[in-house]
């Protein structure tokens, strides 16, 4: 959970009436507050306090999937989000279904009580399709991968840093609990292009060198643009002081992908800054 002044689902109950934005996601609207929103994101306030057409309705388009969008608004209220279940934006909702006890998806719940649970996501009991969480389908890990990487694109997207170091601490946390080499690379294959953050970037590049052989073996690499948004920070993690304080194996992956040329172009470049 990120640090700071966030509310208990009790609190987001009592303030719901006095609403002052509205965020629209699709056919779903959020009665949401100004205070609580525009505190986490610079964006979304420099919207509401400028000449845009969001000032003077008080209400904004958020063009993303419902289900990040829902998390996004969990974490400004609770601090957290969840992949399996909802908190505060069930309440804020303008259907509120949580009211008659089943979720957003018409799902039965047994309760919608407590806080979005903070740690690793349960591998097993989850099912991600484009926004869903929970099935039987193969490849769980790069389904929660994508979830999550979804919100560090939510994230950057709308300035919200705390948002996005969060996620790419569940990430992390996913891919030290339950590894899996080829849901890891397709993930990055996936994800090429959908954030700025180098936060991020940077994540996917240690875990690629921590696992570079099976990386290597998995082509990764090959994907031009994977190797392209990957190779400042890769290039990091070959620098050493010496030829000699290479592998074998690293000298042959730097001439495959044309690191050591790379290197040295960075180290000319950065030493003239």
């Amino acid at each position: 959970m990120a640090e700071g002044n966030f509310l208990s689902l009790s609190s987001v109950h009592t303030i719901k009436q006095f609403s002052d934005l509205t965020l629209i996601c699709g056919d779903e609207s959020f009665k949401t507050h100004k205070a609580y929103v525009c505190r986490h994101s610079p964006v979304i306030a420099a919207a509401l306090t400028g000449e845009f057409i969001e000032a003077r309705t008080n209400a904004m388009a958020i063009s993303f999937d419902l289900l990040t969008v829902k998390r996004l608004i969990d974490f400004m209220y609770m601090g957290d989000y969840d992949l399996f279940s909802y908190t505060a934006s069930d309440v804020l909702s303008s259907g509120y279904a949580a009211e008659q006890g089943v979720t957003t998806d018409g799902v039965e719940r047994e309760s919608a009580s407590g806080n979005a649970d903070s740690g690793a996501d349960d591998v097993e009991s989850e099912n991600v399709d484009s926004g869903d969480v929970a099935s039987e389908d193969s490849h769980p890990v790069r389904k929660q991968l994508i979830q999550h990487g979804l919100m560090n694109s939510i994230a950057d997207y709308y300035a919200i840093p705390a948002l996005g170091s969060l996620a790419i601490e569940k990430m992390t946390r996913i891919l030290e609990d339950n590894w899996s080499g080829t849901d890891f690379c397709d993930f990055v294959r996936e994800s090429t292009g959908s954030t700025g953050d180098a936060r991020f970037h940077k994540m996917l590049s240690d875990i690629v060198m921590e696992h570079l052989s099976e990386v290597i073996k998995n082509r990764l690499l090959d994907n031009t643009d994977v190797a392209q948004e990957l190779s400042p920070h890769l290039l990091h993690s070959f620098e050493r002081p010496s030829p000699l304080s290479f592998t074998p194996f690293e000298l042959e992956v730097m001439q495959k992908y044309q690191l050591r040329r790379s290197l040295r172009r960075f180290h000319r470049h950065t030493s003239k800054l």
